[in-house]
Formats: C-alpha cells, sequence, structure tokens
C-alpha cells in the first residue's frame, strides 16, 4: 500500500552526532495518503512529526462544516495540523535524522506510519485552506474539486481511515570519536555515555555509577551530583534549533534569589520566565550544585517549555 526506501549510505555517521538520511515515501494506493511521523528504533533517533499541534487554538463550526484556527491565543491546539498529504503514485522526500551513542556498524530502521482516505469521502475527512499565507485567522474547508490535487497544510479527520505503515532499513558505520573516550575518563570510572546535545556544541553528558551526571567538552568538565538534573533535560535541549535561548523559570525563594544575584547571562523574556543562552547552561548547573537547586524540565506556558529552576 505505501513504500519507504532509504538511500544506501557511503559515508561513515559520526559518534553521537546527527546523521541525514534522505528518506522516501510512495503512496502505491488509490487513496490520498495522510502521513503521521516517522520514527526510527534507536531512542536517539529522530521523530519526525508531520501531524502537529500548533500555536493557538482550532475549533469547529459545526453549522459552517468548517475548521478555524486562531494563531494568536496563548495555547496549544488540541487539534493537529498534517504537513504532507501524497496523491495516489506521489512520492514524498524528506531528510532523517539517526545518531548512536555506540560505534560500529548498525542497521538503521525507520517506520512511517499515515493513514488512507479514499477520494470518494476526501471531502468528509480533510479539509483545506485557499490562503497560501495563514494570518490571525485561517479557515479550513472540505476539500472540493480534484481530491488527487489535494496538498500543502491541512486538518485531516483520520479516526475510521485505514492506518498503515512501512519500515525503511539501511546499513551505516558509526565511527567513533576519540573525545567520547576522554569524556568517559573525565566521568569517572564505570561512566556511560547519555547525551550529546547539538545545543551545548556537541558537549558530551556521561552518568557515572553514583548518578552523578557529568557535562564534557573539549575544553571543560562540569560534575553534578545525583539527581540535581533530571533526565529529560538532556533529551529535550534539542527540541529547539543550536542557536535558540534557553527558557528558564526559577520556582522557589532560593532559585528566584540566584536569577536575582547576577551571576547569570539572563535575559527577562517576562517576570518570570528568562532566557538564557545555551551555552550559559554550564554557569546555571554549576550555580545550582552550588546552592542545591534541582533543574529539571517542565511547561511555562500554554505555548512554552523549558527549564525549571528549584
Amino acid at each position: 500500500m505505501i513504500r519507504a526506501a532509504i538511500e544506501p549510505e557511503e559515508s561513515p555517521a559520526r559518534q553521537g552526532l546527527r546523521k541525514a538520511l534522505s528518506l522516501a515515501v510512495t503512496n502505491d494506493s488509490p487513496h490520498l495518503l495522510v502521513l503521521d511521523q516517522a520514527t526510527g528504533d534507536d531512542p536517539l533517533d529522530e521523530r519526525l512529526r508531520w501531524r502537529r499541534h500548533p500555536d493557538g487554538v482550532i475549533v469547529y463550526d459545526a453549522g459552517d462544516d468548517v475548521y478555524r484556527h486562531h494563531s494568536v491565543v496563548a495555547s496549544r491546539a488540541l487539534i493537529p495540523l498534517c504537513h504532507l498529504v501524497l496523491a495516489p503514485g506521489a512520492t514524498g522526500r524528506t531528510f532523517y535524522a539517526a545518531r548512536s551513542l555506540t560505534p560500529g556498524p548498525r542497521r538503521a530502521r525507520v517506520r512511517v506510519t499515515g493513514h488512507l482516505v479514499p477520494l470518494d469521502d476526501v471531502g468528509l475527512h480533510v479539509y483545506t485552506s485557499p490562503e497560501r499565507l495563514h494570518g490571525a485567522s485561517t479557515t479550513y474547508r472540505p476539500v472540493s474539486g480534484d481530491p488527487a490535487q489535494v496538498g500543502g497544510v491541512v486538518i485531516a479527520r483520520c479516526g475510521r481511515a485505514e492506518m498503515v505503515e512501512a519500515t525503511a532499513e539501511v546499513d551505516l558505520v558509526v565511527e567513533a570519536d576519540p573525545s567520547a573516550e576522554a569524556a568517559l575518563e573525565r566521568a569517572g570510572p564505570g561512566a556511560a555515555l547519555v547525551e550529546r546535545p547539538r545545543r551545548l556544541g556537541g558537549a558530551w553528558v556521561a552518568e557515572g555509577r553514583d548518578g552523578a551526571v557529568a557535562l564534557v567538552d573539549d575544553a571543560r568538565a562540569l560534575r553534578c551530583p545525583g539527581g540535581l538534573v533530571d533526565p529529560a533535560v538532556w533529551r529535550r535541549l534539542d527540541d529547539a534549533p543550536p542557536s535558540a535561548p534557553l527558557l528558564v523559570m526559577f520556582r522557589s525563594d532560593a532559585a528566584r534569589a540566584l536569577r536575582d544575584a547576577g551571576a547569570l547571562p539572563l535575559e527577562g523574556v517576562d517576570v518570570a520566565q528568562q532566557a538564557l543562552a545555551p551555552a550559559a547552561l554550564w554557569d546555571l548547573l554549576a550555580e545550582c550544585a552550588a546552592r542545591r537547586l534541582t533543574v529539571r524540565w517542565g511547561r511555562h506556558s500554554g505555548t512554552s517549555d523549558g527549564l525549571v529552576v528549584a
């Protein structure tokens, strides 16, 4: 029904860093394919979502049979927008990032999922907007005309549509990075590599036997006691581009005392939320360790999340 394929890779991947794979998805069915997501078999591989919940709210008007997306509302919409729809026989191409902390040969597997909507029923399931530049309010109406020409961003009711999946595989060689061994040595006996965030310039995160976590790059190392940093922090750092500032909230009296001490290069987004350059996370963690404060990842508002210091 659908096929997924990855172009063979001749160049090696580098330990801990993203390897861009060329992924193609083909719709061999006679139906419209609304793609959902692509996921890898390694926890560090990318989760590529074509169905995304945008900022704002999306409401359904039953009287007019339309959806309205109000993007300026401070919330996260419960109804997703679908960013890739394939007509019968069409192929969509994108890049997918695989990543591994372990050097050596690896077979990377990517699982693609989606829903098939019969062309005769497209008007009941798929809503599209004729507006190319979406503004503060965008209206999505049932598809009319040639259903095979549906494209762009749509809203799709996929609850009863047939779910399909396809798997693509490719053989990779993960090249050992000498900095990994150096990071393990600096982290202490029995340490294991946990992450390598791009947002921290490719610094290694290693966890020791005692639960302590070391942040290590070529120039420095910082050791954080066990329990200081929630593991979700390392997983979520790369949700935003490497240059994007970290959003930080200080939620205890001791945390606010750190905020007000002037020891960190903070920029106020508002009274409660501050912005911190990714490279300054080292300084934040060092200050939190000295003051016995904890760092975790959490929601800041209806539209943002980030670091929470308490």
